[in-house]
């Protein structure tokens, strides 16, 4: 991965790569690359070898691009962590991932050294910023590393959400980065003069791939420390952003209030589903919306779509990336015809070789992604929901979607999630969690309201005998509904 940097850095050593929106402070490539190759030396003194696996566990911060490159300079195995997960669960996926070391700055070294230790030394990169805007126009030098590693070496481990169980490690290598990267900087049209805003968490792939794909172009990456709309949108008039990646409730938020910039040539929304009335409103706001979507397991994006693909084909996630193949197979792995919903699977070389747990995976295989859909006629995708989602009552089966798209229809609603719970009579109940636009009805008669709405839409089986009205859904940092907590959440109302 190293070589996008590098190759930046020697052809336009005085561009901008890397905006700091908080403190305003900017690095050319030249500058970042030489900060960079101190974090990889700092790597080598403490005995980093090529392949070691190496934890970054830092808050979104100048100080974490560049030690993500300098662990791509130093030839080593890139681990993002979230450093607001408990000390615990960190330990366990260092362990998981047989991490040799964890990179660390002053305020997410929450380790105590005696009582809880990591099971890995740590080092605080942040000191090696030092010399950072030394002025520098000439073009950088090769690094010292050595010769970049082989490109189906795996290069990242990515833990998924762990919306439906415990987070997976999962192996990328340098081909699945680079193909991924250039497949959406082909989608969106991106070129070297974008100034793409990192608003999104290093330790999923939605936001690890902005500065590999800024790199990738030559162009700027315009960093944000925590999301706030007004925050956000005064950053991207500042700082002349022209494209953005937001998940679903980001967007949602800026359009609540703020707006979005005229100047922005894309906006990527992706990490979760884009629900109908949104898409709608950011295309009657002239937004220039791209709706992606993918997996950990594939770099990040498997299919985007265009505007112009969004205002004829509402619901679809567009057509698949360059770099991926995308059929819809049945029960019996026999790939079904256009308009026939099926599982949807994706090969080629964004798929990931395997996880942490020794799982090998063939690239040609294709990967069955627990997705349903089908493809259209002209080729694009639409996603109807999880295998797992689908809701088996009675012998019935119902589809999460649908109810959602019904209670969507009876009542303003910020957000909707449906899931089945156990029930000894039907097997699975259809359940409800719905959180209201402001209104002055109980909770309880919002619910039986909702209920009441949607007999006559639905048949009698899909009907939610459970409607719990939330403040919000429990969402993982991605920007997903956690399911796993939403359903542990309303069986303990129940009791």
């Amino acid at each position: 991965m190293d070589e996008y940097l590098r190759q930046a850095a020697r052809e336009r050593p005085d561009h901008p790569a890397l905006i700091d929106a908080k403190s305003g402070r900017t690095w050319s490539y030249a500058k970042l690359n030489d900060w960079a190759d101190r974090i990889a030396s700092e790597l080598t003194d403490h005995d980093t070898k090529p392949g070691d696996r190496i934890g970054l566990i830092m808050s979104r911060s100048p100080d974490a691009i560049a030690t993500v490159w300098g662990v791509f300079r130093a030839n080593g195995t890139l681990v993002p962590l979230d450093p607001g997960e408990p000390a615990a669960e960190i330990r366990s996926r260092c362990k998981r991932a047989d991490t040799h070391l964890c990179l660390t700055s002053p305020e997410t070294s929450i380790f105590d050294v005696e009582t809880d230790e990591l099971p890995v030394p740590t080092v605080d990169t942040t000191t090696l910023a030092t010399d950072s805007t030394t002025d520098r126009t000439e073009p950088a030098q090769p690094s010292r590393s050595g010769n970049s590693r082989a490109i189906d070496e795996t290069r990242v481990i990515l833990f998924t959400s762990g919306t439906t169980g415990t987070p997976t490690g999962v192996r990328l290598t340098g081909r699945n980065l680079g193909a991924s990267a250039a497949s959406t900087v082909q989608r969106l049209e991106a070129n070297p003069t974008d100034r793409w805003l990192l608003d999104l968490p290093l330790y999923h792939a939605g936001g690890l791939s902005i500065p590999i794909r800024t790199a990738m172009l030559g162009a700027t990456t315009v960093l944000r420390r925590s999301f706030d709309a007004t925050e956000t949108a005064q950053a991207m008039d500042e700082y002349d952003i022209t494209g953005a990646s937001l998940v679903p409730t980001m967007l949602e938020r800026l359009l609540e209030e703020p707006g979005v910039p005229k100047s922005l040539r894309f906006v990527l929304v992706g990490g979760a589903a884009t629900a109908p009335a949104l898409t709608k409103r950011a295309l009657e706001n002239d937004i220039p919306l791209y709706t992606s979507y993918g997996m950990t397991e594939t770099a990040s994006g498997i299919a985007t779509a265009t505007p112009a693909e969004l205002q004829t084909r509402p619901g679809t996630v567009g057509r698949p990336v360059q770099a991926a193949t995308v059929s819809i197979q049945d029960d019996t792995d026999k790939t079904v015809p256009p308009g026939e919903i099926g599982e949807i699977t994706v090969s080629g070389p964004i798929v990931s070789p395997g996880g942490v747990d020794g799982t090998e995976r063939d690239p040609d295989d294709h990967l069955r992604t627990g997705d349903r859909g089908f493809l259209t006629e002209r080729g694009l995708l639409v996603v109807t929901g999880r295998i797992d989602d689908l809701i088996v009552t009675g012998g019935e089966n119902v589809s999460p979607r649908e109810v959602a798209a019904a209670i969507r229809g009876t009542h303003p609603v910020s957000a909707v999630s449906v899931l089945g719970l156990p029930d000894d009579e039907w097997g699975e109940r259809v359940a409800a969690a719905v959180v209201v636009d402001e209104t002055e009805a109980s909770s309880e008669r919002m619910a039986k309201t909702i209920r009441e709405r949607l007999r006559g839409q639905l048949a009698d089986y899909k009907l939610p005998k459970t409607v719990s009205i939330l403040d919000s859904l429990p969402r993982t940092a991605s920007g997903t509904v956690d399911r796993a907590a939403l359903r542990e959440r309303l069986l303990t109302e129940e009791t």
